[in-house]
């Protein structure tokens, strides 16, 4: 009869060698884990920031559309705050300001009503009046969004500005 001296099992090199290949597979996984998750971060600053700059800009277009008269700001200035006169009681005045970092609308007696979300931030917001003397009134607009970035994290961050003319069809 032959014994075999040989026994079934892992040596302990096996199980290292085993060990280390499974710690750097792990590793690289949850560095790839990390990076989509950062990458899907960005893309949502990026995607708050434009869908909150066009919804605001496009309501404050259409508001000067529908006017009846812009009295802020006067021809050739530039002012912080948009104020209308609209064909209806209940609306007039009309107003587009900044306060505490988002974009409101004021119309006649009710209440204030932000147009922005709280993901994003205002920075700036200014109206311009650059109307012809025998023209209609076109008031420019530009507006510089930024994303809330509490962390204040350089990679989360996200800046754009949004820029339109509108003019008062009487």
């Amino acid at each position: 009869m032959i014994h075999s001296n040989k026994q079934a099992g892992f040596t302990l090199v096996e199980y290292l060698i085993y060990i280390a290949i499974s710690a750097t597979l792990l590793l690289v996984a949850t560095n790839v884990l990390f990076t989509v998750l950062q990458g899907k971060e960005k893309l949502q600053a990026i995607e708050d920031v434009g869908q909150n700059g066009r919804y605001a800009l496009a309501a404050m277009t259409q508001a000067i559309s529908n006017a009846q008269s812009v009295t802020a700001p006067a021809y050739g200035a530039s002012s912080t705050t948009l104020t209308m006169q609209t064909s209806s009681t209940s609306t007039t005045p009309t107003s587009f300001f900044v306060a505490n970092g988002t974009v409101n609308i004021k119309e006649g007696s009710s209440p204030t009503t932000s147009l922005m979300a709280d993901e994003v931030t205002v920075r700036t917001l200014r109206f311009t009046n650059v109307s012809g003397t025998a023209t209609s009134t076109a008031i420019r607009i530009e507006m510089y969004v930024s994303s809330t970035n509490p962390e204040e994290d350089p990679d989360l961050a996200f800046d754009e500005i949004f820029r339109a003319t509108a003019t008062v069809r009487k």
